[in-house]
């Protein structure tokens, strides 16, 4: 137990900063520009000291911080904390007292800081996830361009070869000017983007080659390089989950249960937790029973009496839960184990 709370309610200019020690009593408060912080924290704050912040979107400047001159730093968990100590009045003065005094009393809702390799991992991970979305859009406005004066390419992919031959030729023949512009525009930015792509996808690649993890998960059927650098990169320290059931749970993919007396309705997934996590597991289990007889088993068992949507959100969970047990014991996936 620490002898002080330090509770830091964190904005993007300016926080606010309320020290108390074990019994509640405030030895320090005071609003100051976040560049001060690291003074405050060498001058103000006992080595004895558990820091304390909500999970913002920019903590980890500040965790960081915290960490060099904290005993112990804890990330709270915003929409827990508010549920715990919702507050008519709403100050940057109440939330920093919030913080210490819920982590003062043992009722602190805490949230998973990962540690800097980690952090780090998701950043780029989640860097080419949007790209390929930016990509995304400009290749909508092409077909919106073109669509309004009914020309439809005769291939699927607008944007392989043979697509940018039938798009040439309606820029030289079919498109007036202003469509010409819109279209030669997004292509350029497709292109840009592309090549930001293969750069990123070498540096993911020289960070995989690093990592026996993603090693281990590229061994699960339907898990390719980028899916298992994605899983490896939020699920972060394995360690940190107690079971796999939890793990599920953190990645959304566990329904809802209502319960009232004797009545127990299961409802569709939470969608709570990592969005990105959901979605690899989801792109994962359309490919796995194309590679896995026992996983295309499963899925067609579910899928018989589910349909296919609740057949590939079950198989998305059993998937997650293998990879948890394949990093948590450092074997490679197994066909005769499933």
């Amino acid at each position: 137990m620490s002898s002080y709370y330090l509770g830091i309610d964190l904005h993007k200019r300016r926080s606010y900063a309320v020290l108390m020690d074990h019994q509640g009593e405030i030895i320090e408060e005071c609003g100051l520009p976040n560049e001060q912080v690291v003074d405050f924290l060498r001058q103000k704050v006992p080595a004895d000291t558990t820091g304390i912040l909500e999970a913002t979107w920019n903590w980890q400047f500040m965790y960081d911080w915290m960490n060099q001159h904290c005993q112990e730093v804890k990330l709270a968990h915003p929409q827990k904390v508010k549920l715990i100590a919702e507050a008519t009045v709403k100050t940057d003065k109440i939330d920093a007292h919030t913080l210490a005094h819920l982590a003062r009393t043992g009722f602190l809702p805490t949230a998973y800081a990962a540690p800097e390799a980690i952090r780090q991992l998701r950043q780029i991970v989640r860097h080419r996830l949007s790209l390929i979305a930016d990509r995304t859009q400009h290749k909508n406005r092409i077909h919106a361009a073109i669509i309004r004066y009914n020309l439809i390419s005769p291939v699927s992919d607008l944007f392989g070869c043979k697509g940018r031959e039938f798009l040439e030729d309606i820029l030289e023949n079919d498109l007036p000017k202003p469509s010409q512009q819109i279209v030669n525009d997004n292509l350029a930015m497709i292109d840009f983007i592309n090549e930001r792509l293969l750069v990123v996808d070498q540096m993911l690649k020289e960070i995989a080659d690093q990592d026996k993890n993603v090693a281990l998960l590229k061994t699960l059927p339907g898990v390719g390089l980028i899916t298992a650098i994605t899983i490896r990169a939020e699920l972060g320290e394995i360690e940190r989950f107690r079971s796999a059931r939890q793990v599920a749970r953190w990645a959304g993919l566990t329904p809802k249960v209502h319960a009232s007396d004797e009545v127990v309705q299961h409802g569709s997934i939470s969608r709570q937790g990592s969005p990105y996590l959901r979605a690899v597991m989801v792109g994962a289990a359309l490919r796995a029973p194309r590679f896995s007889p026992a996983l295309r088993r499963f899925y067609q068992r579910i899928a018989r009496r589910r349909g296919n949507g609740m057949a590939r959100v079950a198989l998305a969970r059993k998937m997650l839960i293998i990879a948890f047990t394949m990093l948590r014991n450092g074997q490679p996936y197994r066909e005769a184990d499933q």
